[in-house]
C-alpha cells in the first residue's frame, strides 16, 4: 500500500477501517483525535455491516458527540464507496422529523459532489448519480439512500430486487413526541410493524439517540436482547 499513489493509497487504507476512512476523507468533521467513543463506534458499526448478517445496535450517547455524523455520514459514505467490504444496496436513514431525514441526505450529497479527497480516489462514483432528490439519492454505482421521518411510510420500498439492507434510526424520538406514554407507544409501533419490517434478512438496523425517557422506545431497545446494546455518558 505504501508505494501506491496517494489517491490510491488512501482508498486502500479507507478499506479496512472505518475509522481509518473517516480520518482519511473527513479532515474537516475529524478535527481532533477520536475518542475512546468514536473508535468503539467505528469497529461496532463497521463489523455489523462487513459480518454479513442480520445485526441490530441500540446506541444511546450525549447530544454533541457526534454520534449523528458517525452513524448517518460515516457509515453510509463508507458503505457506498466500499460495497464489496459492506454489502449493502438499499440504506434507509429515518430521522424523528422528514426534513431532519433529509438533512442527512443533503450532507451524503455534499461529500460526494464536493469532496476532493472523495474526488480524487473515488473518481468513478463521485458526483450526481441517476436520482438525486431531497429525500432519495441513487449513487453512480448504483447504491440507494432513502429518508424517512418517525411514523413516515416505509413499506415496500426496494431498489430493484433489494429491500433496505442497512437501517439507521438516529433520533427517532424528541421532546415532543416522546412526552406522553401514547406517543412512546406509537413510535414503539412505527419502529417495529414499518421500520423494521421493510428490513431484508440480512439487513443491520442501528438505533442511535439521547435518552429522553425512560420508557423511551430508545431505553425499551437498550434492555432489548434481539439488540446489541451501548450506552456512553457523557463525562467519564
Amino acid at each position: 500500500i505504501g508505494r501506491l499513489p496517494e489517491p490510491e493509497r488512501r482508498r486502500a487504507l479507507g478499506a479496512l477501517d472505518m475509522g481509518l476512512f473517516a480520518n482519511l476523507f473527513f479532515p474537516h468533521y475529524c478535527r481532533t483525535p477520536a475518542s475512546g467513543f468514536h473508535r468503539e463506534m467505528y469497529e461496532l458499526l463497521g463489523d455489523a455491516v462487513e459480518s454479513g448478517e442480520s445485526r441490530r445496535i441500540a446506541v444511546a450517547a450525549p447530544r454533541e458527540s457526534a454520534k449523528s455524523t458517525l452513524a448517518t455520514l460515516f457509515l453510509p459514505l463508507w458503505c457506498i464507496c466500499y460495497p464489496e467490504e459492506a454489502g449493502r444496496r438499499f440504506i434507509l436513514i429515518a430521522g424523528d422529523t422528514q426534513s431532519q431525514a433529509q438533512q442527512h441526505i443533503g450532507d451524503i450529497k455534499i461529500e460526494l459532489e464536493s469532496n476532493p479527497l472523495l474526488a480524487e480516489s473515488f473518481p468513478d462514483l463521485c458526483g450526481a448519480g441517476p436520482v438525486w432528490t431531497r429525500e432519495e439519492i441513487v449513487t453512480r454505482n448504483g447504491i440507494k439512500v432513502t429518508s424517512r421521518g418517525t411514523g413516515g411510510n416505509i413499506r415496500g420500498l426496494r431498489n430493484r430486487q433489494w429491500r433496505p439492507d442497512l437501517l439507521i434510526g438516529d433520533d427517532l424520538e424528541n421532546d415532543t413526541n416522546s412526552r406522553t406514554a401514547e406517543q412512546r407507544d406509537k413510535i414503539t409501533e412505527w419502529f417495529y410493524k414499518a421500520f423494521s419490517k421493510s428490513a431484508s434478512k440480512d439487513a443491520v438496523i442501528v438505533v442511535i439517540g439521547t435518552i429522553l425517557h425512560t420508557d423511551s422506545l430508545l431505553s425499551r431497545l437498550l434492555v432489548n436482547p434481539a439488540f446489541r446494546a451501548r450506552k456512553w455518558r457523557g463525562v467519564i
